[in-house]
């Protein structure tokens, strides 16, 4: 599984911010290739918490009242062999 997820998220998270006259995504797309069957539990439930996470982060180091809502659409892609 991909580890630090929360610190890319932020790190794009913050580009985003900064250059759209600090305002957040009102959607998100992870696209998460080569994921085997027996992976998508794991992503469904530490990569997306991860996401959520360096929003919540983020609005608290910039001191924001409240979380910013978004959706969250995660696609993920089977790991295929010999198609």
């Amino acid at each position: 599984m991909i580890e630090n997820v929360t610190d890319m998220v932020s790190e794009r998270l913050s580009a985003w911010y900064d250059a759209n006259n600090n305002t957040f995504p009102e959607n998100v797309l992870y696209y998460r290739d080569s994921v085997s069957d027996s992976q998508y539990f794991q992503v469904l439930e530490d990569e997306l918490p991860q996401i959520k996470a360096a929003f919540e982060e983020f609005a608290k180091q910039h001191k924001l009242k409240e979380n910013p809502s978004f959706k969250l659409t995660a696609v993920v892609v089977t790991k295929r062999h010999h198609t």
